[in-house]
């Protein structure tokens, strides 16, 4: 226990300093002669500011069994804190007392963490579960907060505690004092560059302000999208419309924002801690990185996002109504023509569509808004509860609907899906397709973009 409380000591000093030790293990704990333990390889230390921005660019990697979820994603360190090395610090813990590997995080989420021998009492087990928990936020924060829970927990008397692998006494010979004091002269270098860095970079700050949505340093841009008239679906003239899109009809609506993009698996993770992995629960994946948009997500899960996005941030977020979706995927009220797709008539120039796979956002060109992939990549979900017969039941010779919400449903009730796929064919792309699901499914090619209304 000694040495955990000292190991502890070490990465309180390195936390303070605004350093990450993000690799430990036991294998990276030696003994000096007279016994005292010294924590090793900062190989992939990270330096970070108060706001979470990395000032390192070293590629992070993991020791399974040692390292939490978070550090299998790529999305850099703006989804690490010093919980990462709590967690990293229990496991070490956990293999003292077991004398085993610890499971890795992922085998945790789905099997929990195997008991510790019956020798060890039940409030360290407490303890070492917590600092291992998945989600950051249920750990303990800092490693002095694990400290004081050890403290109030005892081992028993039999509890048998196995040694940290030891450094093999050849090679222990070899590691001179000067290895040590070079580690720290690097981490001091990379605390003077940070500090340099850190006031040359913006800093931001969880919220949304000018058009920007940020959330644990990753940004969302949100487009403008000034109020107007439109007529919303397909006239009797359009001979590839189906009966769902028709007749068209008046609508005006006031202004708001809408997500320039789609929301990634970024900002999934930075909102809700999950991963696209966790969301699939060994299903395909189809595209796979923080900048790819997220996918297999319900209705429900949605709704849940934007829920946790407003308690962040203090802003009523949504997903678009169905006629919010379609006038921004038409361009606005200053559409510089009457496309068949979002921002163009050849769908290839701004939309991916029968292809095998998702693609990262905005790499195609953008609408008449300056808004991405309306047309193709993922389906996207609106508010609307979806009706086939809803445009007929609303259409009158005269007058105009403003702000419409879509027809009165059930919980249960299908929602809409707009814009089409990379899986779905060029027809299902059109900006005046309408689609539907239920509220509980979640597909491989189905995500959704934010909107927000302007008060």
């Amino acid at each position: 226990m000694d040495c955990i409380l000292l190991i502890s000591d070490a990465l309180a000093y390195l936390h303070a300093k605004k350093v990450l030790h993000l690799d430990v293990k036991p294998a990276n704990i030696m003994f000096r002669s007279n016994g005292e333990p010294v924590l090793i390889d900062f190989g992939l230390s990270k330096h970070y500011d108060d706001s979470k921005e990395q000032t390192t660019s070293s590629i992070v990697a993991v020791s399974d069994g040692y390292a939490p979820a978070e550090q299998y994603e790529c999305l850099g360190v703006s989804s690490f804190s010093a919980s990462t090395d709590v967690y990293s610090l229990g496991a070490t813990l956990y293999h003292m007392l077991s004398g085993t590997r610890p499971p890795t995080a992922h085998k945790i989420m789905e099997h929990g963490l195997p008991v510790l021998p019956r020798g060890c009492s039940d409030e360290v087990f407490a303890a070492v579960k917590k600092a291992m928990s998945p989600r950051r936020g249920d750990r303990m924060q800092t490693v002095n907060d694990f400290v004081g829970a050890l403290s109030g927990a005892a081992l028993n008397d039999d509890t048998q505690v196995v040694d940290v692998p030891d450094v093999p006494e050849k090679k222990r010979s070899a590691i001179k004092v000067g290895v040590i004091a070079a580690i720290w002269f690097v981490i001091a270098c990379l605390f003077v560059v940070a500090c340099i860095v850190f006031r040359l970079l913006p800093r931001s700050e969880d919220g949304f302000k000018d058009s920007m949505l940020t959330i644990s340093g990753v940004d969302y841009p949100m487009v403008l999208v000034r109020g107007g008239h439109f007529m919303m679906g397909a006239d009797n003239s359009d001979l590839e419309a189906d009966e769902t899109e028709k007749p068209s009809h008046s609508v005006t609506l006031s202004d708001y924002y809408l997500g320039q993009y789609e929301v990634t698996q970024a900002l999934w993770y930075a909102v809700m801690g999950e991963s696209l992995e966790q969301k699939a629960d060994g299903r395909t994946m189809n595209g796979v990185g923080p900048d790819m948009p997220m996918y297999y997500v319900s209705y429900r899960d949605c709704q849940d996002f934007i829920t946790r996005l407003t308690e962040i941030t203090g802003k009523e977020f949504s997903m678009p109504t169905e006629s919010q979706w379609e006038f921004a995927s038409r361009g606005g009220a200053d559409a510089m023509g009457i496309y068949k797709f979002s921002g163009d008539d050849v769908l290839a120039k701004v939309g991916w569509y029968d292809d095998d796979n998702v693609h990262a956002v905005g790499e195609l060109g953008a609408n008449d808004l300056g808004i991405h992939d309306m047309s193709g990549n993922v389906w996207e979900w609106c508010e609307d509860v979806y009706d086939p017969d809803w445009y007929r039941k609303i259409s009158r010779p005269t007058g105009t609907l403003v702000d419409p919400a879509g027809p009165n449903g059930a919980d249960s009730s299908p929602r809409v899906c707009r814009g089409g796929s990379w899986s779905s064919s060029e027809n299902a792309c059109r900006v005046i397709n309408r689609n539907s699901a239920s509220p509980e499914s979640s597909h491989n090619n189905v995500g959704f973009r934010l909107a927000l209304k302007v008060k």
